[in-house]
């Protein structure tokens, strides 16, 4: 009888990677790594070799936000990064980016911040300016709710809230530190101040009209001086006004003085200052861009040409929401290249149910939003117009009412 079996099934072999071809990959990849790490170190080398100074302005062409990595590369691309100089040759080539300062007002004492973000070179897909940021802690200055100036990196506060004061102190935004400057001759209470021609002036605030009239701090020789008084025939103190970064006294007579920073000395003015109904009894933000000034009035964007003001067409309200008023905070900076920043912020409501209850929880905020307008001279004839374009505008962060803008500085 046959015997009978079944036959077993022949087994499949399955190939192995041949132990050649993975060595292989594995020297190419460890290849690659040695020329990534090579080109790197030999770019470091190369910086090592480079002058300061060269470098130094290599690393002020690149954006703000590229910093922080950046620094990671060598101790020494760190060190620049982190030296004053590096801003002073960004502001020289004109690479600025704007800095906000905010002060957060609480019952007990104040808390300053710096919101340190690339505001306007660095967008979203959307074409949007991105919302993140870092709101960077700084140590509070003695002063509290005083008046608040930007100069270059720096911003000034002078004076005092609830009783007058002479002292000034100065935060540098490079460093983020405090430092004394010379204390005003006269003691002030939120007094108004305005930088004209690379000098500091201040009004008002005095507790008296003899220490409320205005003085000038000469940046360059760190000193205070008052302000030449009027003619023999006029009043002893009239009445002075910073407007828009000008300086106006108007006497019982009903004469009307206009001051000339560059001569030092205050002129007679034989017109009305009342011009195109910009109330120039309101001081506001203002600045100068290619030698023409601009400035925010109902929230329309106007500038000046031989004392009278225009507004900027192409554009409507610069702040177009309903929220915004007279009480909005509004900074103006020069962005470079014919540009303008325009940063604002508005009261934000936010309503929350509550559990059980039929009426909601309110939480108000403060929104700060940041506009970039393009500004261009059109010429007719021997006049000109200014039109603008915005180029980007939408709101950068939201934070809780205590908070308050201060200031805009360009680093």
């Amino acid at each position: 009888m046959a015997r009978l079996y079944s036959r077993p099934k022949r087994r499949t072999k399955v190939e192995q990677p041949r132990p050649q071809q993975k060595k292989k990959k594995e020297r190419n990849t460890t290849t690659k790594k040695k020329e990534k790490h090579r080109n790197s170190s030999s770019s470091t080398r190369w910086f090592s070799i480079l002058p300061d100074e060269i470098v130094l302005n290599c690393i002020a062409r690149i954006s703000k936000s590229q910093y922080r990595s950046l620094s990671l590369v060598s101790k020494t691309i760190h060190s620049l990064i982190s030296s004053p100089e590096l801003y002073t040759v960004r502001s020289h080539i004109g690479n600025t980016e704007p800095c906000l300062c905010i002060r957060q007002e609480l019952p007990t004492h104040d808390r300053w911040y710096i919101l340190d973000q690339t505001l306007v070179t660095t967008t979203n897909s959307n074409g949007l300016i991105k919302d993140e940021f870092n709101l960077l802690p700084i140590t509070s200055s003695s002063l509290s709710k005083s008046t608040t100036l930007a100069v270059g990196f720096e911003v000034y506060q002078m004076g005092g809230d609830q009783l007058p004061s002479s002292t000034v102190r100065v935060l540098d935004f490079r460093t983020r530190t405090w430092r004394d400057a010379p204390d005003m001759g006269v003691a002030r209470k939120r007094p108004e101040t305005a930088l004209i021609d690379g000098k500091i002036y201040v009004v008002g605030g005095g507790a008296k009209e003899s220490s409320s009239w205005p003085e000038v701090f000469d940046l360059k020789s760190q000193t205070w001086n008052p302000l030449p008084s009027l003619s023999d025939d006029d009043d002893d103190y009239p009445e002075v006004q910073l407007r828009r970064g000008e300086l106006f006294a108007t006497t019982s007579k009903h004469k009307k003085y206009a001051f000339d920073p560059k001569q030092g000395t205050w002129k007679e003015q034989l017109g009305l200052m009342e011009l195109l109904g910009l109330s120039y009894n309101r001081n506001g933000p203002w600045c100068i861009i290619d030698n023409v000034k601009f400035s925010v009035f109902k929230r329309k964007l106007m500038w000046s040409e031989r004392g009278n003001w225009f507004s900027v067409k192409g554009l409507k309200d610069v702040c177009t929401k309903p929220h915004v008023n007279h009480h909005t905070t509004i900074q103006l900076a020069n962005h470079g290249g014919g540009s303008i920043l325009v940063i604002w912020d508005e009261l934000h409501s936010l309503e929350f149910p509550v559990t059980g209850k039929t009426r909601k929880h309110v939480c108000k905020n403060r929104r700060i939003w940041c506009a970039v307008i393009k500004l261009e001279k059109r010429f007719f004839g021997l006049k000109f117009e200014v039109w603008g374009k915005v180029v980007r505008s939408n709101a950068l962060l939201t934070v809780p009412k205590s908070f308050k803008l201060l200031s805009c500085v360009t680093l």
